[in-house]
């Protein structure tokens, strides 16, 4: 018995994305993309740059951190609360 497989397709998450955000911004209304799912995939967040999201959604500070370092500099939204232990990474300069 072989263990299951996910196959992702670029072009396909490519096309979606860039149909969901012309519909989208012809109406104003700006995309985020949640990466959650992905794990912070740097290709996965190339293909979105490229289909014109205006930012990405992601839980996790670490996948955050990896995706600066993989040199993605689009927006990224925390999409919650971080634990107090965790603030000085989310907003390292004093308010």
């Amino acid at each position: 018995m072989s263990a299951p497989r996910l196959e992702i397709r670029l072009d396909r998450i490519h096309h979606n994305a860039l149909q969901l955000v012309g519909r989208l911004h012809s109406q104003g209304i700006s995309v985020t993309a949640v990466t959650k799912a992905t794990l912070g995939s740097p290709d996965i967040a190339a293909i979105l740059a490229e289909a014109g999201v205006d930012g990405l959604g992601e839980p996790r500070i670490e996948t955050i951190e990896s995706l600066r370092q993989a040199g993605v500099r689009l927006p990224i939204t925390l999409s919650r609360s971080p634990m107090l232990s965790q603030v000085a990474r989310v907003w390292p300069t004093p308010l």
